[in-house]
């Protein structure tokens, strides 16, 4: 019997990750080193023609930050689910680690199928960053 594999391979110019810790656990740092203690929420960025508005506050605010671990306060409120995409409803889940030291294992990681869309000049502010 044959089996063909066939993998189509996109590439994306950025990804979000959303690290979330289970309140069970005191904070990140104890989470981290449990097997139910992390969540990951990843998605996709790809071109569009337009600028993201639900963005415009955040990519405008880059421009504070101009070196390494520095952060910037952005005093204008709004909801998580207006930067994610409305279809949230095709992902893959596996248990993986974090992309980060100290790497820790049996992440559970959701990545959604449907992209978050920017306009090339949004993306070209986040590689403008040091």
């Amino acid at each position: 019997m044959k089996f063909i594999i066939s993998l189509i391979v996109f590439s994306y110019p950025m990804e979000l990750h959303m690290v979330f810790f289970n309140a069970d656990y005191q904070d990140v740092t104890t989470a981290q080193f449990n097997f139910d203690g992390l969540v990951v929420l990843a998605y996709f960025f790809e071109i569009s023609e337009t600028d993201n508005v639900a963005y415009a506050k955040i990519i405008d605010s880059l421009k504070y930050i101009n070196k390494p671990h520095t952060s910037v306060k952005i005093n204008d409120t709004f909801s998580l689910s207006s930067l994610l995409p409305k279809n949230r409803d095709n992902y893959f889940t596996y248990i993986g680690s974090l992309t980060t030291p100290p790497c820790s294992e049996g992440v559970r990681w959701i990545d959604f199928k449907h992209p978050i869309r920017l306009s090339h000049a949004q993306v070209k502010k986040n590689f403008e960053l040091k």
